[in-house]
């Protein structure tokens, strides 16, 4: 399709800072106000407007599914990792109870060796010293 021309009136001022950023970017004044014309365009048209291309819809459409299936893999390695630290999680509770259990039997074992001490002590409180002794000596061999 042959371009077709369009003449605009601009300030001066206008005119000076299209000349500067032209030259800044070193292409022409009119290469500068084509790209400047078509990026306006594209940001004003409606995201569902079928003008444009179907090669620029299927390269929108081939990127959104690339974006896509890369986001549906981190919810899934996040799904397995979830899985993963709630088994961990579950044998820390798990080794943290039998740790608990044991340090119970283990309070309750020292009460019981107490107990039977000072029974012991109680039997040899009323005799003499070597009442006390000779039960000491007899008792562990």
């Amino acid at each position: 399709m042959k371009d077709k021309n369009l003449t605009v009136r601009v300030s001066p001022d206008l005119y000076q800072q299209v000349s500067e950023l032209a030259k800044a970017k070193s292409i022409s004044n009119t290469q500068l106000m084509r790209e400047a014309i078509q990026n306006h365009c594209d940001q004003m048209r409606p995201k569902g407007n079928h003008l444009r291309s179907e090669s620029d819809q299927t390269k929108t459409d081939e990127k959104s599914q690339k974006q896509i299936e890369w986001l549906q893999k981190q919810l899934d390695m996040a799904a397995n990792d979830r899985k993963t630290n709630a088994g961990i999680i579950l044998e820390l509770q798990a080794e943290k109870k039998a740790l608990y259990d044991q340090i119970e039997r283990q309070q309750q074992l020292h009460a019981l060796s107490e107990k039977r001490h000072e029974s012991e002590l109680a039997k040899i409180a009323g005799r003499s010293f070597l009442q006390r002794l000779k039960a000491l000596l007899v008792a562990n061999p």
